[in-house]
């Protein structure tokens, strides 16, 4: 029973990838963010990475940056084919782990439509601010509006 319930709601899930909004505001202000840094070798975090869509077109978008890619994401289908594609794949509840690797870890840190679906915001963005390198940024992407630190 529970395996038709879950296999029902990933074919709901599937069927509405494509209304993910903002995937170009992520690329555009990422790949601006990165072509301006100093350093050749740029981490970037997802948080609530999917299926690695965002990273993907990140790392499209700059030819001239080696990008190390990460996401966190908890729905299992979605972190096996996000691992397929050569990211690496925390699969945790951000609203109750630390993300598992030590301060100043990433450049960029960005989330698109993922923060406005949690309640646990202060431990999320404390977590943000442990891992994003002094002089790093983050930029969250939600429907009714646009954050940038």
């Amino acid at each position: 029973m529970m395996g038709k319930i879950r296999e029902s709601l990933g074919r709901i899930k599937g069927s509405t990838n494509h209304l993910n909004y903002g995937r170009e505001i992520i690329v555009k202000w990422s790949s601006r963010y990165v072509t301006g840094m100093d350093n050749d070798n740029v981490r970037i975090l997802d948080i609530g990475s999917g299926r690695g869509i965002d990273l993907l077109n990140i790392k499209n978008s700059v030819s001239d940056k080696k990008l190390e890619l990460f996401g966190i994401e908890c729905y299992e289908p979605d972190v096996e084919q996000t691992r397929q594609k050569g990211i690496t794949v925390f699969e945790m509840n951000i609203e109750k782990k630390p993300i598992p690797v030590e301060d100043g870890f990433f450049d960029i840190v960005v989330t698109n439509q993922t923060i406005e679906h949690t309640k646990e915001i202060f431990w999320i963005f404390s977590e943000i601010s442990r891992v994003v390198r002094k002089g790093g940024a983050c930029h969250s992407r939600c429907p009714q509006s646009s954050i940038t630190t």
